[in-house]
């Protein structure tokens, strides 16, 4: 498996560790933020790279995400720090492109699973320049269109005795329904060819009415044979190869399109967002995006109404009725459970800001703002002091006027406190 950066640099880091005389423990760690006043979990990974105080490999994980269960750690580059990524985009072989939730056995120092390395949609990158993505066509061996469906990637292998599955950042199916409904529709058919097929990572489009998408789909919910790599090499089967495994256990694969390039650059431009979001090209292994104008346009604008940032503007303005009115069904769920931990922060802020005040000497200012700093905790001094002051404030902006993320609102990304794994 010395093929995947990611595992190299992992093994080299834990070595380093090891060699200082640490007690290495596959469990989760605590730190402290002296600025924020609150503690943070993080991985025994992220834990280890802290540990060393080394600037290369503590640029290498500022982008990325992590998430852990026991020993096996799942690391993913993250949707909102593409500064720290720019690499990504710009040099075909960065490591980050191997970064997408891929899961290591982090005792035994093996992949568990590793689904497809990022790829881009067309134009995005250099390589997909629509020009050269011709000249490779018209140059190639193997050339499949299948079928992009609009869900969330889930990756299973039979490994160490069971089936161990995942999807973009959920690695525990008790903390995500994605995952749970994954495990769930798994059926005898698919547990025969993992275990028929351990090597394999066998990687899934999870489709269901609970998930938010676009497309309209006939089915509840689908689990979707989309691609198989080989974790010894990483080698990623072609579509042919994919349907071929799909038949032997009659699993839903995904659909093979009979298309020229030509023919489906003209359909990108007719087809509904509800109808299809697109398609993915295999050019001799170089995978390349293309979706549909209508479907690209429509999920911007549902992309912006789902921001963690603009449900946070909205709910501090008053103004979050006006925003899921504009939000289709399947969109409601994901965008109500960030409110509600929104709402639950801003009610905490503002019910202890009233039991601090009320606790507070009020003989003269100067003493009340002396309890207050040696009594409040840093996230309630500020408002405890602009009430007291009878100043306007937002439990929802910070002291600069501006609104709070949610990193400074809650220690955990929110994918934690959602059970989410969304693509």
């Amino acid at each position: 498996m010395d093929w995947n950066p990611v595992l190299k640099l992992f093994k080299e880091i834990k070595n380093a560790i090891k060699s200082t005389g640490f007690d290495i423990e596959y469990k989760q760690y605590s730190l402290y933020n002296s600025e924020s006043g609150t503690f943070k979990n993080i991985t025994c990974f992220e834990f280890w790279v802290e540990l060393s105080g080394k600037k290369e490999w503590l640029e290498f994980i500022s982008p990325l995400q992590f998430n852990q269960k026991n020993n096996l750690l799942l690391i993913r580059y993250g949707k909102d720090d593409l500064d720290g990524l720019v690499g990504m985009w710009k040099d075909e072989n960065s490591i980050y492109r191997e970064c997408r939730s891929i899961v290591i056995d982090m005792e035994k120092e093996q992949i568990v699973l590793c689904p497809f390395r990022k790829f881009f949609n067309l134009n995005e990158v250099p390589e997909n320049d629509e020009k050269i993505i011709a000249k490779e066509i018209n140059n190639s061996v193997i050339f499949e269109i299948s079928n992009k469906l609009d869900g969330s990637m889930q990756s299973a292998r039979y490994y160490d005795g069971k089936v161990i599955m995942a999807g973009s950042m959920a690695i525990d199916k008790e903390n995500s329904w994605r995952l749970q409904d994954g495990y769930d529709l798994l059926t005898e058919n698919h547990i025969e060819m993992l275990k028929k097929f351990p090597e394999f990572t066998f990687i899934f489009e999870y489709i269901g009415k609970q998930n938010p998408h676009v497309v309209n789909y006939d089915f509840d919910k689908e689990l979707v044979l989309i691609g198989v790599r080989d974790i010894e090499t990483g080698y990623e089967y072609d579509y042919n190869m994919v349907r071929i495994i799909a038949g032997l256990y009659e699993i839903k694969v995904v659909e093979i399109e009979k298309l020229t390039f030509d023919e489906l650059l003209q359909k990108t431009k007719k087809l509904k967002a509800n109808e299809k979001e697109g398609w993915v090209l295999n050019i001799d292994g170089h995978k390349v995006k293309i979706k549909c104008d209508d479907y690209v346009s429509l999920h911007r604008i549902l992309d912006n109404l789902a921001s963690i940032n603009v449900i946070i503007e909205a709910i501090a303005e008053d103004k979050y009725d006006d925003l899921v009115s504009k939000v289709p069904n399947s969109y409601r769920d994901r965008i109500d459970k960030i409110a509600k931990l929104i709402y639950n922060y801003k009610n905490d802020i503002i019910k202890n800001t009233k039991k601090f005040l009320k606790e507070a000497p009020k003989n003269n200012r100067k003493e009340f703002m002396i309890w207050v700093d040696e009594n409040v905790e840093s996230k309630y001094n500020g408002c405890v002091k602009m009430e007291y002051l009878n100043k306007e404030w937002n439990a929802l902006k910070n002291s600069g006027g501006g609104y709070k993320k949610f990193n400074e609102m809650y220690d955990k990304p929110i994918e934690y406190y959602l059970g989410d794994d969304y693509e």
